[in-house]
């Protein structure tokens, strides 16, 4: 899967290190993976949801959440943000 918008992931980590190993290894298991459905992006994230269209990863330990959005027959997946579990704001997302 290609990930486009990774400037955003860059910009977050350079304001959170401490983020910097957790969204390295999600990006390199996202470039790895060949997801066809919403099946197989839970089997490979079991915390990952999909809210209005939008897909939700809950990562560190519920530190970090990152919004995409995926084009499954593009094999693309889009970063649409990336936030601090204190950023998320829920309620955007219901």
């Amino acid at each position: 899967m290609k990930i486009l918008n990774q400037q955003l992931i860059i910009d977050f980590t350079k304001k959170h290190p401490q983020a910097k190993p957790v969204l390295s290894k999600w990006s390199q298991v996202v470039l790895d993976s060949k997801w066809a459905s919403s099946n197989d992006v839970n089997s490979t994230f079991s915390t990952a949801s999909l809210v209005k269209g939008i897909w939700i990863f809950n990562l560190g330990g519920n530190k970090f959440r990152l919004a995409a959005s995926i084009k499954f027959q593009m094999d693309t997946l889009t970063v649409i943000s990336v936030m601090t579990h204190n950023e998320y704001n829920k309620d955007k997302w219901k």
